[in-house]
C-alpha cells in the first residue's frame, strides 16, 4: 500500500481475528499495536474502531534518526532521517488535533526520567489499573521473538539511551537534522545545538542518490537479492528460470 491509501477492509478483518486468538492464548482481553508505519493509517483504523486509544510516544528527531541508522532498514542518512521524522510528526499532530480525548502523548525522555508517573498516567488514560509489573517487564520471559529491534525489553530502563545521538552523531550530521527538521523540533520542546547547516541542492541530490542505492540494497539482501536474479534470469533458489514454451505469452 502507498502510504495514507486505504487498505482493504480484509486487512482489519485478518487484524481483529489474529489478535482475538493471541488474546485467548495469553489469557487477555484487549490488544495493542504499535509499529511507525501505521502513522500512515491512522485515520483508516480509527474508522474501523472508532472506539480506540491512542499512545503517541514523541522523542527526539535527533536520536530516532540516529536510531534509523542503525537499524539499516529504510533509511541510509540524516538527511531522508530528519525529513521522515518531521514527516511523521506532522501527521500524528493532525490525528491529536483531530481526536484529543483519545490521544495522549508521551514524551520519550519523560519516560526514561520518570517510568513510574509516565506510566501511571497511560494506565489512568486506558482506565487499566497500574501494576508493579509494569515496570519490572524485563523480568519476564519474552512473549515474543527477541531481535536487535526489541533487545531493550529484556532490559531495565536505561536513561542514558535518550542521549545516545549526542556522541553518535558528528556535529555535521546533527547539523543536518536541525536544519531538516529544526522548527518541529523546537515545537516539541527540543533545543538545538547550533544554527543548522546549510544544504544545496546538490547536497540534496547526493542524499537522494545516496538513500535509492542504500535502501535498494538493503531489500535485495533481505530478499535474497531475488529482484537481481529475476533480471539475471534465475529463480530465487539460483537456477535459470524455465522460458515458456514457443507460442505462450
Amino acid at each position: 500500500l502507498e502510504p495514507g491509501q486505504a487498505p482493504p477492509q480484509e486487512v482489519f478483518d485478518h487484524v481483529e481475528l489474529a489478535f482475538a486468538a493471541r488474546l485467548r492464548e495469553l489469557g487477555k482481553t484487549r490488544w495493542a499495536i504499535k509499529h511507525p508505519r501505521l502513522t500512515y493509517y491512522m485515520e483508516h483504523f480509527h474508522d474501523r474502531f472508532p472506539e480506540s486509544k491512542w499512545v503517541f510516544t514523541i522523542r527526539d528527531g535527533r536520536g530516532v534518526v540516529n536510531s534509523y541508522l542503525t537499524r539499516k532498514w529504510n533509511v541510509a542518512n540524516v538527511y531522508y532521517g530528519a525529513r521522515l521524522w518531521q514527516e511523521q510528526i506532522a501527521i500524528q499532530r493532525r490525528f491529536i488535533e483531530a481526536h484529543p480525548e483519545q490521544s495522549h502523548v508521551l514524551y520519550f525522555e519523560s519516560l526514561l526520567a520518570n517510568p513510574r508517573q509516565e506510566v501511571q498516567a497511560i494506565c489512568e488514560f486506558l482506565g487499566e489499573e497500574f501494576s508493579e509489573d509494569l515496570l519490572s517487564y524485563h523480568r519476564k520471559r519474552p512473549t515474543t521473538r527477541i531481535h536487535a529491534g526489541n533487545v531493550n525489553i529484556t532490559k531495565p530502563i536505561q536513561k542514558s539511551v535518550g542521549e545516545k545521538w549526542r556522541s553518535q552523531l558528528s556535529a555535521a550530521q546533527i547539523g543536518v537534522i536541525e536544519a531538516v527538521a529544526g522548527d518541529t523540533l523546537r515545537a516539541e520542546g527540543y533545543e538545538l545545538d547550533g544554527e543548522g547547516a546549510r544544504i544545496s541542492p546538490v547536497h540534496r541530490a547526493a542524499y537522494g542518490l545516496h538513500q535509492w542505492v542504500m535502501t535498494n540494497y538493503w531489500w535485495q539482501r533481505r530478499s535474497g537479492w531475488s529482484g537481481i536474479k529475476k533480471r539475471l534470469g534465475m529463480s530465487t533458489s539460483g537456477r535459470p528460470l524455465q522460458s515458456l514454451p514457443s507460442g505462450r505469452k
